[in-house]
């Protein structure tokens, strides 16, 4: 009993697995197989002979594969430090199929416990996983201080510190805010896990939960003028000596205070600063330059002649010097006959002495022929 043999699967019974021993069957009751696994006739797999068991039909041999003990001889089949006993398996924890936590220690200087396990390129540590089907495995350093061993016990997550209780045998971890879930796991296995390692009962906080916030006062009443007065009157004017408790004194009358020295500094300042002298304004007025405002008058006039100085003459005015030389006779306009329209408006053909020979004829000439585009 307690050691680890090779079997083949037989037979599938509703509850419970045959296997064959060697020239013995032996049973996998339900009890003791891993609800992860799928069993088929023929397979071959390593279980741990658990006990052997009388019954009417001869000895009967119930195998195991959910027991802790078929992972450490597991460990002790893929390790030589541990067969040799260089190496120690301290403790374990396992949920079969899941994940196993598993606790080691040198008993022999210079060796590295947790590298011997996972061996080189982590072959040793791979066949076991592979032997579980897959079961995830956490192999931590065991440390006789429990501080250190639970900080262990709850990698890969990174702790800060860890406080703990020996008389309640209860420890409180602290980790960072942003690895909490990592601590904890899914559904708290790795918490889970951490707490059946190590014997303890672990607590995770984060860092931010860790710190206590201060106990919060309730707010002093308020006081009216005559109160506020007699208190702001009783503030001392010189701290406590040492040894001495100071007396609470309300934020209000605080307040007031504060603002009192405010004021009373910004005075102080005001007054040490020199003031600037002032003129008078009679004086002022004579240092001042006097400005002479031309007229109204005299303004437009030098205006104007600036403007008259570099103005062209128009040429409205040669047209009225060309038309004065025309003789009178140009002006002389023929009457409308009888039979014109009053009102009817005449042109230049209707002045004689303006209108050349053939003027006053009636135009005429040949039509404009319309434009016709030519046929192809």
């Amino acid at each position: 009993e307690g050691e680890v043999y090779t079997v083949t699967v037989q037979r599938i019974e509703p509850k419970q697995i045959i296997a064959e021993l060697g020239r013995a069957e032996a049973v996998l009751p339900p009890t003791e197989q891993v609800y992860y696994e799928r069993y088929r006739v023929g397979q071959k797999m390593k279980v741990l002979l658990k006990s052997i068991e009388r019954s009417t039909k001869g000895p009967e041999l119930l195998v195991s594969r959910a027991d802790k003990l078929l992972l450490r001889r597991l460990f002790e089949m893929e390790v030589p430090e541990i067969y040799n006993g260089s190496v120690e398996i301290k403790a374990i924890a396992r949920e079969p199929g899941a994940r196993s936590k598993v606790a080691v220690w040198a008993s022999q200087s210079g060796v590295d416990p947790v590298g011997s396990c996972v061996g080189l390129r982590g072959i040793r540590i791979q066949n076991i996983v592979n032997e579980l089907h897959g079961e995830k495995i956490d192999v931590v350093e065991w440390d006789p201080d429990p501080t250190i061993f639970i900080a262990h016990a709850l990698s890969p997550s990174q702790v800060l510190r860890v406080d703990v209780e020996p008389a309640t045998l209860s420890a409180t971890a602290v980790v960072p805010d942003r690895q909490l879930s990592l601590a904890i796991g899914k559904e708290g296995q790795n918490a889970r896990l951490a707490a059946k390692l190590t014997g303890w009962r672990v607590d995770i906080k984060s860092d931010a939960e860790a710190v206590e916030p201060a106990p919060a006062r309730a707010p002093a009443p308020a006081l009216d003028a005559a109160e506020l007065v007699a208190a702001v009157a009783e503030v001392p004017a010189e701290p406590a000596a040492d040894g001495e408790q100071p007396a609470e004194i309300p934020a209000q009358v605080v307040e007031v205070v504060e603002v009192a020295a405010d004021v009373a500094e910004a005075v102080e300042q005001v007054a040490a600063e020199p003031q600037p002298v002032e003129a008078a304004p009679e004086q002022e007025a004579a240092e001042e330059p006097e400005v002479k405002v031309p007229v109204e008058a005299e303004l437009a006039e030098a205006l104007f002649e600036q403007d008259q100085a570099h103005q062209e003459p128009e040429p409205v005015a040669v047209a009225a010097q060309s038309l004065s030389e025309l003789p009178d006779e140009v002006w002389t306009v023929r009457r409308p006959p009888v039979s014109a329209e009053p009102g009817q408006i005449r042109f230049a053909e209707d002045i004689e002495e303006l209108r050349p020979d053939g003027l006053g004829r009636r135009r005429g000439g040949r039509r404009r022929r319309s434009f016709r585009p030519r046929r192809r």
